[in-house]
């Protein structure tokens, strides 16, 4: 009777047919290869920071983001509504950066709960003719704030209204008496004036639509820090939609949200697209599913310029486009420069980091 071999893992393992296989897996991926952008560069991981409280719900609709000293802002759209049974006063939302830094280090877990801030201008609905909601805020020897209206019942052209006022003991004061209009570029429908950027000597207002096809010479509304008018600057042409913009730095440079939800497309007509590259496109054509994606542009003394800083693409999912309605720079101490990102409502609340990929701070 043959006896029968001792059974060896060592001696299987070790027989040049495993260690041919091995080393075919070992080049093999670990995982899903991340798409990369036709440029070569893989969009950076967007990180949602969870939030607790009335900015949790879906019905804030952030509006935009604002920094100032240590503090992040939360602008809803609608600061009135979610105030309701204070009277006259409505609410922003504020976080303290530091809280930010230690979830995005793993010091501290999340959600997040932003406190109230009381918003005291009882006449900013009345001073906004056919008021649709609050749009941007930003801080500079003062604070900024515009608001969109209806201009024009039958076309549904938008107009904006820029209001100034005064963080005092935690409490944002508008002076509702001192406003400046803010014209349609165009008559598209629903589109207003979606960010603001502060320089020492200037306010600046950016529109939303600024394609070729729908806004042919589009500008930046320019005024003094006592809101008196300015000459406008020359912007560049930019397809899809700007609905926010940071902080410049000392350079004059800041970064604007780009986004393009392709139910739009008819309403936008996009036009070719000379930063496509960004999307992972290798077409200049409007692409077929959304796009997400961070500009960063110069402030110049007589216009405002694209740099040649790529386009920060954000990894657009097309069952779920992500509508980026504020941005505002973090510098954080365990992941880097980046930026946060807020949504209004689709698809839902969410506020999220994104490491910053090359460009200035």
């Amino acid at each position: 009777m043959p006896v029968a071999r001792r059974f060896s893992i060592g001696r299987l393992v070790s027989s040049p047919f495993f260690l041919g296989i091995g080393a075919l897996l070992a080049l093999l991926p670990a995982g899903p290869a991340p798409h990369r952008a036709a440029d070569g560069r893989v969009p950076p991981e967007v990180r949602t920071i969870p939030l607790a409280g009335p900015m949790a719900d879906s019905q804030a609709e952030i509006s935009g983001l604002a920094g100032r000293g240590d503090t992040l802002f939360l602008l809803p759209q609608h600061p009135f509504r979610m105030a309701a049974g204070r009277a006259e006063h409505g609410l922003l939302y504020a976080l303290p950066k530091a809280q930010l830094r230690a979830f995005l280090a793993g010091r501290s877990e999340g959600p997040l709960r932003p406190r109230p801030v009381p918003l005291v201008a009882p006449r900013l609905r009345e001073r906004s003719p056919g008021y649709q909601g609050c749009e941007a805020l930003a801080f500079g020897d003062g604070a900024y704030l515009t608001t969109e209206a209806v201009a024009d019942a039958e076309t549904s052209a938008m107009r904006g209204f820029l209001f100034k006022g005064h963080l005092q003991e935690d409490t944002l004061r508008l002076n509702e008496r001192r406003r400046v209009t803010l014209p349609p570029q165009t008559s598209t429908h629903n589109m207003a004036y979606e960010a603001l950027v502060v320089r020492p000597r200037r306010v600046l207002v950016f529109y939303e639509a600024n394609g070729r096809n729908v806004n042919p010479q589009p500008l930046a509304a320019a005024f003094s820090p006592a809101l008196r008018m300015l000459r406008p600057l020359a912007f560049p042409p930019l397809e899809y939609r700007l609905t926010g913009a940071t902080a410049p730095n000392a350079g004059g440079r800041f970064w604007a949200t780009n986004y393009f939800f392709p139910g739009e497309r008819e309403k936008l007509d996009p036009a070719a697209d000379p930063l496509a590259a960004s999307n992972g496109s290798t077409s200049r054509h409007a692409p077929r599913g959304p796009v997400e994606r961070l500009v960063e542009f110069r402030v110049k003394r007589r216009g405002i310029e694209r740099t040649a800083t790529p386009p920060l693409r954000l990894s657009a999912r097309p069952g779920a486009p992500r509508n980026w309605e504020g941005v505002a720079r973090l510098r954080t101490d365990a992941r880097g420069d980046g930026f946060l990102l807020a949504t209004d409502q689709y698809p839902r609340t969410l506020l999220a980091f994104v490491a910053a990929s090359g460009g200035e701070s």
